[in-house]
C-alpha cells in the first residue's frame, strides 16, 4: 500500500501531516483502531449508563464520478452538510467545533471549507465563532479507523472541555479564505464552554472509495438538560 500510495504521489513528501497549512503536501499514514458502545438515548438512561456523549444524527453521501479518488467532490460535501443540519434540525450557528475530514493535501483541504462555509452561511452571518481541527497531525491518517478515532477525540475534548490545538499549523492555505466566515484555527488548546453552555460538534469524514459522512455530537449534560425542561 505504502508504495502504490507513494507513486500516486499523495504521500506526505515531509512525514508531517498539516491540516490546512500552507506546506500541505499530502498526508501520512498511521495504524490505530477505536471501540465504542453505541446504544439508544432512553435505553441508556433507563439503564442509569455513564452517557459520555449523544450523537444527534449522522448522514452519509458518495461523490459519484469524481476527479480524483482523495480529493472530495465539493458538489456531494455540500449536499452532505444540507442534509446533516436539515435532518437534525439543528442551526449550524450552535455547532462551537469541527473535526475536519481534510487529509492534509494542498488542493483537497479547502474544498471542505467551502462546502462548510456554503452551508453554514445560510443560517447565521456570525463568524469566527467555531473552531476547525483534526486528529490527523496527531495521529495520522488511521483510514479505515479514522472516523472513530475523531469521534473518541471529540468526546475526550467534551469531557475535558478543552478544544484541542492543530498540530503543525503555521500558516493558512493560500486555497482558503477564512475571513468573513464562521470558523477560525487555535494553534494552542482552548476552553470549550462555560458550564451552562451546549458542546456541540460537527465530524466529517470521507473515504478513497468516494463516501463521505458528517456526525453531530453533543455533550451528554445539554442533552439531560433539555429532558428535564420536557
Amino acid at each position: 500500500s505504502f508504495i502504490i500510495f507513494s507513486k500516486a504521489g499523495v504521500l506526505s513528501k515531509t512525514g508531517r501531516c498539516r491540516i490546512f497549512d500552507n506546506k500541505a503536501d499530502g498526508y501520512v499514514r498511521g495504524e490505530g483502531a477505536g471501540v465504542v458502545i453505541l446504544k439508544p438515548l432512553d435505553k441508556a438512561r433507563l439503564d442509569n449508563d455513564n452517557i459520555l456523549a449523544v450523537i444527534k444524527g449522522s448522514v452519509i453521501n458518495h461523490n459519484g464520478e469524481n476527479f480524483s479518488i482523495t480529493t472530495p467532490s465539493l458538489k456531494a460535501q455540500v449536499q452532505l452538510f444540507k442534509k446533516a443540519y436539515q435532518h437534525t434540525g439543528i442551526n449550524p450557528e450552535t455547532i462551537t467545533y469541527l473535526e475536519a475530514g481534510s487529509a492534509g493535501t494542498y488542493l483537497g483541504d479547502p474544498i471542505e471549507i467551502r462546502a462548510l462555509a456554503n452551508v453554514f452561511g445560510k443560517y447565521t452571518s456570525k463568524q469566527k465563532y467555531c473552531a476547525i481541527g483534526s486528529t490527523k497531525p496527531y495521529v495520522g491518517h488511521l483510514e479505515a479507523s479514522c472516523g472513530i478515532a475523531s469521534l473518541i477525540r471529540v468526546i475526550s475534548s467534551m469531557q475535558h472541555k478543552k478544544i484541542p490545538g492543530l498540530l503543525n499549523f503555521s500558516r493558512l492555505n493560500k486555497a482558503i479564505n477564512l475571513d468573513n466566515s464562521p470558523f477560525y484555527i487555535n494553534p494552542g488548546n482552548i476552553d470549550w464552554a462555560p458550564e451552562n453552555r451546549t458542546m456541540r460538534a460537527g465530524i466529517t469524514n470521507f473515504g478513497f472509495g468516494g463516501t463521505n459522512v458528517h456526525v453531530i455530537v453533543e455533550n451528554a449534560r445539554a442533552s439531560e438538560s433539555q429532558r428535564s425542561e420536557e
